[in-house]
């Protein structure tokens, strides 16, 4: 009868296509094994790879060799070849492995022996008295001596459920069989490394399916798939296997559990499978029977396997061994639990973690990152293990749970020092803290998942801003940031948790927050952004929806930052458009202003308006052509924006067009063209007025421009107007000269500003519709000003303006001008008497000012009432009078006060003449005296000398004439010193002085002489 094993590997060789494994037998280590001197050899391979398949192909390999070595070798004493196997399956030996395993071995080597060279009595002795494992085991080595060699196949050693100590009694019966008998031993297993690790040293032979052997195996179980049932069309085979191959690659156990669900479906079922790419129904059976082994494990290692299996399902990358085994620690810190595989080194927790998940799991060399074997567990494996529990369960958590760990991490005490100061300390932190990376990159992500249920620790988490930063920062880090991360433009200071829960859209968090910390809402990182920002810069539409209503100033920020993709989405959650910031600037103002185009186009699109102004104010327009966006004007004008407030210069800037001298504007309906005219604009105006369409145009010349209708007009520096009746049509002009030194005949000391005539002109026509009854078609004007107004009075009032500013400028000039006069008065201090001339004039020409000004003023008041009687423009005529009032008041008190500034100069002038004049009298007075002085001192010597000079021939003793020379030249000498002390010294003074007090005190003495004569008086 044969025994169990042979039994199992009839079955097996029934069901397992024959030369599978080819390449295995091949390969040097087998070969080894097989005829040198390794005497064992280990197979670990992933589940279902096809190790069982290798284990029959290699029993059927050495029975042969058994076969044909013992045939050619009866003679000898011993038997050359034994061969024993075992298929292990999650049954065998749940009592006593060793003793099962022993005992199925001996059978099948007794088997193999002849009777003759069996042990005395061993059948007996076995029937006979209950078998013990040591009993088994002498039997065994006694029975292996009568063996040249043998062959021991273990299949599936991983099998074995029973607990470790009776799995390394298994082993060390082995060995003993190796070490009595020299026994080679080949084992297949998946790849547990702590079960590898108890097994006899020797070599390693991986079992990987090759594609050759799945591409065999598949035709061989399609054959009869397809044999059954309907007739199948012919491409279906082919799109079976192909899709049979790429979801069973590299274990065949995927696709025998396929083929056998394929041999159960229809025919319309078989082809559904053919082109779809769900296969986890078809794989159901056969990860049940693998969570069942991974449940039913010791308790340690279903507790280790059902985290490490909840982290592989839920996280949202590959972890490393140190992130884990980090995981794993604040997870038992949670829950008060301690999990003993934390004791081992970092080796011993790899191969417990490995070796938990039953093969399922490996680790990267390089890397250390945990991977699934087969891509096709990470689907169909959480489901069994999370809902099919035994008595004793698996602790697979919920997403919420993973999320718990996260926050946990997060809000650990070593982080409330906030970020990091260098890249040095961050490389420490998280090499101490390798989970750390993870949960910062991650957690959002998981409390977006758990976000209905309430935690406490993610809420301390985000209401520490140093934990906050700190864990913001490693968030950079692990998204790849540059280097550079430290300045405060990457990674920006002064966060809170509010900015994170915006940015990661965790919309109940925020709630919360903002109902706990309102105050949150208006902090600015250093990047001066709120949470408003933060979160529409990384597109949480529902999130800024929240925020919108508590802070808009972030919202212009990210217009003038020129995201049109946040904006657009901004716009979508319901923002006013229209609602000013900063600087009383709509979000189209800002657009314009920091020339966001798109944005500017997407904002006119939605409604923006495009009158608004802002505190200076600039209209979109106004902004537009100051930035030179002529596309964006282009859109304004479309939407209907004033030209008001804008100027000829920004136009022709804006559009490039510096060299035309006339620009027209059309307005009709409300939308303004613009055109650039060249040549002979005469024949665009008449066509435009000749038309008498509903339309207004405007024809603005260049200031020097000289139309012909300027040409014939009387000189004057007033403000004239006429009109002219042609048939329907009455047109106005109105023109305004101003004076010039030149013009006036004023003899000026200064230029007054040149300025050339301003004028407009405009056609009018009969029109019952209109207001008034007449409706205005053409306007032209030398203005700088491009707005066509309402009301006509409204653009006489631009060219009043115009008017005004040449006086103020004649006002400033004037004012330098007298400023330079006092400094020529003060400097020339009363000596130029042509300055007085000049003072008299500039008097003289402040008054010819005013009568130009009453002028103008006159005009300007006259013209104003006699067209508002006519066309009763209330509004426009209100503002001109007002502002004739002040053009009038403004001038005059300018006038006033240089006419004030003349008469001051003119006095100071005066006074310093006097001044000049006072003093050339007192140095004349001194100068006669000192005259006076040397001729009384040196008369006496003059007539000495006179008389010597004259009464040379009659003196006695006449002297020599060089006495002559000698006395004239002392006279001389005393003249000259006598004239140097009295200009040089106090000397004159002094004389004075001493004269004067001694006249004063000779007068006292014949005072008092006289009073005494007067007192002896009888």
């Amino acid at each position: 009868m044969p025994s169990i094993a042979d039994q199992q590997h009839a079955k097996l060789r029934r069901v397992y296509l024959k030369g599978t494994g080819g390449w295995f037998f091949k390969k040097e280590q087998f070969q080894k094994w097989l005829h040198d001197d390794c005497t064992t050899l280990v197979c670990p391979g992933i589940p279902g790879s096809g190790k069982t398949m290798i284990a029959s192909e290699a029993v059927d390999l050495l029975s042969q060799m058994r076969s044909r070595v013992n045939e050619s070798d009866d003679n000898n004493v011993q038997v050359p070849i034994g061969v024993a196997f075992a298929y292990f399956d999650a049954k065998f030996g749940d009592t006593h492995p060793a003793l099962a395993l022993t005992k199925q071995l001996l059978s099948q080597l007794m088997d193999d022996l002849p009777w003759s060279k069996l042990p005395q009595d061993s059948i007996s002795w076995m029937e006979k008295n209950p078998p013990s494992l040591e009993a088994v085991t002498e039997l065994a080595h006694r029975v292996g001596k009568s063996y040249r060699q043998v062959y021991i196949v273990i299949d599936a050693l991983d099998e074995v459920k029973s607990a470790r100590k009776g799995l390394k009694e298994l082993i060390t019966g082995l060995r003993g069989l190796q070490d009595c008998i020299r026994a080679k031993i080949l084992f297949t297993l998946r790849n547990l490394p702590d079960i590898m690790g108890l097994l006899p040293e020797g070599d390693r032979l991986d079992i990987t399916a090759s594609e050759d052997d799945i591409s065999a195996f598949i035709d061989h179980r399609l054959r009869s798939v397809l044999r059954n049932g309907a007739r199948a069309p012919q491409t279906l085979r082919e799109e079976l296997k192909e899709s049979l191959m790429s979801r069973s690659k590299e274990m065949f156990s995927l696709a025998d559990a396929i083929t056998i669900a394929l041999s159960k479906f229809t025919l319309d079922k078989k082809m559904e499978f053919a082109h779809s790419p769900a296969t986890p129904y078809v794989l159901k059976q056969f990860y049940q029977e693998e969570a069942y082994r991974i449940r039913t494990q010791s308790k340690d290692s279903a507790q280790l396997a059902g985290f490490v299996f909840s982290l592989m399902f839920y996280a949202k990358r590959r972890l490393t061994l140190s992130e884990i085994r980090q995981a794993l620690a604040v997870a038992n810190h949670i829950q008060g639990k301690h999990n003993t595989a934390l004791n081992y080194n970092e080796k011993e927790f790899a191969s417990a973690l490995v070796s938990s998940s039953q093969g399922w799991l490996q680790i990267e060399p390089e890397t250390q990152l945990l991977t699934w074997v087969h891509e096709s567990a990470s689907a169909s494996l959480r489901d069994p293990l999370s809902k099919d529990k035994d008595q004793r369960g698996l602790p697979i958590s919920v997403p919420k749970d993973v999320a718990s760990i996260c926050f946990s991490c997060l809000a650990l005490p070593t982080f409330r020092s906030g970020p990091c100061r260098d890249d040095k300390m961050l490389r420490e932190r998280l090499t101490d803290y390798p989970f750390y990376e993870y949960a910062c990159e991650y957690w959002a992500q998981h409390a977006s998942e758990a976000e209905n249920e309430d935690c406490e620790v993610l809420f301390r988490f985000l209401q520490n801003n140093q934990s906050v930063s700190a864990a913001f920062e490693v968030f950079l880090v692990a998204r790849g940031i540059p280097q550079g991360i430290f300045s405060d433009r990457i990674l920006p200071r002064g966060i809170t948790g509010m900015h994170l829960a915006a940015y990661f859209g965790l919309q109940s968090i925020l709630k919360k927050l903002i109902k706990a910390r309102t105050d949150d809402l208006a902090v600015r990182d250093s990047n001066g952004h709120s949470p408003l920002w933060w979160a529409a810069n990384n597109r949480m539409k529902e999130t800024a929806k929240i925020l919108i209503p508590k802070d808009h100033e972030a919202v212009h920020l990210l217009v003038r930052m020129g995201n049109s993709d946040v904006v657009q989405m901004l716009l979508g959650v319901g923002f006013d458009l229209n609602r000013t910031g900063a600087w009383g600037r709509t979000l189209l103002h800002n657009a314009i202003m920091d020339d966001q185009a798109a944005i500017a186009r997407n904002l006119l699109e939605k409604g923006a308006k495009v009158h608004k102004t802002d505190i200076n104010g600039d209209t979109p327009l106004t902004l537009a052509l100051q930035k030179e966006q002529r596309q964006i004007a282009d859109v304004l004008l479309d939407m209907g924006a004033s030209t008001r407030n804008t100027t000829v210069e920004q136009w022709r800037k804006a559009y490039a067009k510096p060299g035309h001298s006339v620009i027209q504007l059309n307005l009709e309906a409300g939308k303004t063209c613009i055109g650039f005219l060249t040549g002979n604009t005469q024949d665009a105006i008449q066509s435009a007025t000749l038309a008498q369409s509903q339309a207004t145009n405007l024809f603005i010349f260049s200031p020097s421009s000289d139309p012909l209708w300027l040409r014939s007009r009387k000189q004057s520096f007033s403000l004239t107007d006429e009109y002219v009746w042609e048939g329907p049509l009455i047109t106005y002009l109105v023109v305004s000269r101003f004076p010039t030194a030149t013009t006036t005949g004023w003899d000026a000391i200064f230029s007054l500003p040149t300025k050339a005539p301003i004028w407009i002109r405009w056609c009018m026509i009969k029109d019952e519709n209109g207001e008034n009854g007449f409706r205005r078609l053409v306007h032209s004007h030398n203005l700088p000003d491009t707005w066509i107004p309402k009301e006509m009075l409204h653009m006489y009032l631009q060219l009043l303006k115009q008017t005004k500013e040449w006086w103020e400028v004649t006002c400033e000039l004037s004012e330098l001008h007298l400023q330079r006069c006092r400094e020529e008065v003060l400097g020339a201090k009363g000596g130029k008497p042509e300055l007085t001339d000049q003072l008299l004039e500039d008097a003289q020409q402040w008054t010819a000012l005013r009568k130009v000004l009453a002028q103008h003023i006159k005009g300007a008041g006259e013209f104003t009432s006699r067209y508002h009687r006519l066309y009763q423009e209330e509004n426009a005529y209100e503002d001109c009078r007002i502002f004739l009032l002040k053009f009038q008041s403004d001038v005059e008190q300018r006038l006033d006060s240089l006419d004030t500034t003349s008469q001051n100069l003119i006095g100071i002038e005066f006074n310093l003449v006097t001044i000049q004049e006072a003093r050339k009298s007192v140095t004349m007075a001194a100068s006669l005296k000192r005259l006076s002085w040397i001729t009384f001192v040196f008369l006496p010597a003059t007539f000495s000398a006179s008389l010597f000079g004259m009464n040379v021939d009659i003196l006695k003793d006449n002297p020599s004439w060089k006495w002559y020379i000698l006395v004239g030249g002392g006279c001389m000498l005393l003249t000259f010193t006598g004239w140097l002390l009295f200009k040089f010294t106090a000397l004159e003074a002094w004389l004075d002085r001493t004269t004067n007090n001694t006249t004063a005190i000779l007068g006292r003495e014949k005072g008092k002489q006289k009073k005494a004569h007067l007192a002896n008086v009888p």
